[in-house]
């Protein structure tokens, strides 16, 4: 595997020829200093600013993000294969070894790269207005 960058704010921004200042403005930053700061390394955006980054680029935040994603996904990746190996061990109570086997299902099919269809039903049968309030009634300032 290739070592990745933590980030390519700065390929993405040269790519559409915008300076820090003006990527800053687009991004609603005051300054270009946020900007650079990403751009070294020196800081990781918060999530929204990641995400505006994904549309002012059109590109993915995991791309524009590539080598925090990757090391992200490694750590997961780690993480899951501990609780699969909990997950095996056998209990007791057959409602939670039932529940344990979906979970068991669900990791192998992210091991095999295959879409569990449970969890794509549950997903779109969900308003994604139903799940959270608009940030002005959660109290989440925006940027």
């Amino acid at each position: 595997m290739t070592q990745r960058l933590p980030n390519y704010v700065r390929t993405y921004r040269k790519s559409a020829g915008l300076s820090q200042r003006e990527l800053a403005l687009v991004l609603g930053y005051p300054d270009e200093g946020q900007i650079s700061r990403h751009e070294h390394f020196s800081t990781v955006p918060p999530l929204e600013m990641a995400l505006r980054y994904e549309a002012a680029f059109h590109v993915p935040v995991s791309k524009i993000f590539e080598g925090l994603y990757e090391s992200a996904e490694a750590s997961v990746q780690k993480q899951l294969t501990g609780l699969k190996d909990n997950l095996k061990v056998s209990n007791p109570r057959r409602s939670r070894e039932k529940g344990n086997r979906r979970k068991i299902q669900w990791l192998l099919s992210l091991q095999n790269g295959t879409e569990n269809p449970q969890l794509d039903e549950r997903a779109s049968s969900v308003s994604p207005h139903s799940v959270r309030p608009p940030a002005r009634e959660t109290g989440i300032r925006r940027l």
